[in-house]
């Protein structure tokens, strides 16, 4: 991805925009120290609108300020990993919930069935930045549907660091796409039977993964 030079206009915002765009499609590697001078040349702006940029990112939680080192890209631990997971099945069991109490299941259905197909369209495309899109779009679905701004909120406060997380400990393989769509499809099916139980349980096996993460050089070798 070729880096682009901000406009003087809303300077911040925009070097915010594209350090994260580095972050979330792996410009920057996990655990990457982000160096505040050489960036700040390459976007040709001064340190300033950096750090205010990262102390944005630091507070989605995509950088992490190390002592003695600096700012850099955040890294999982299993413990973090397990945490983000199981906070996300309680916003979507959440959203659900209230979708039912709401009569508005036929807007989030309606949003699912589209992504659903968006992403089984995507299943042989080495594009995994657009299908992981698709796949958190589905997700998603469920919690616009419910129409609570203060809902949607802290959805979308996880949503770039579950994007990232998941780019780097699932959904590189083409079994993995298909495991992603039957769950989701399983999901569907189930909500629109209107069997509760059942889709609970696939939300729950949807967000219930092994942590592992296979680095870049080892990915490579095996592709």
């Amino acid at each position: 991805m070729k880096i682009k030079k901000p406009t003087k206009a809303t300077i911040k915002e925009q070097v915010y925009k594209i350090i994260k765009e580095m972050i979330l499609y792996q410009q920057y590697s996990l655990g990457e120290k982000i160096n505040i001078n050489t960036l700040a040349t390459d976007l040709n702006v001064s340190n300033s609108p950096i750090r205010e940029a990262l102390t944005m990112l630091e507070e989605q939680g995509l950088v992490e300020n190390i002592p003695n080192v600096g700012t850099c890209v955040i890294t999982f631990s299993p413990s973090a990993y397990r945490e983000i997971c199981s906070t996300l099945l309680i916003i979507v069991l959440g959203a659900y919930d209230l979708c039912r109490k709401q009569n508005t299941l036929d807007t989030a259905i309606t949003d699912m069935k589209k992504t659903l197909r968006q992403q089984k369209n995507m299943i042989d495309s080495t594009d995994i930045y657009t299908f992981m899109k698709y796949t958190l779009d589905f997700d998603k679905s469920i919690v616009l549907a419910t129409q609570n701004s203060y809902l949607l909120s802290i959805y979308e406060r996880l949503e770039d660091l579950f994007f990232l997380m998941v780019l780097h400990v699932h959904q590189r393989s083409f079994d993995e796409h298909c495991e992603n769509i039957y769950e989701h499809s399983m999901i569907l099916e189930n909500i629109e039977k209107g069997d509760v139980n059942a889709a609970k349980e696939w939300f729950q096996i949807h967000y219930d993964k092994e942590f592992l993460v296979v680095d870049n050089k080892h990915r490579q070798n095996h592709e």
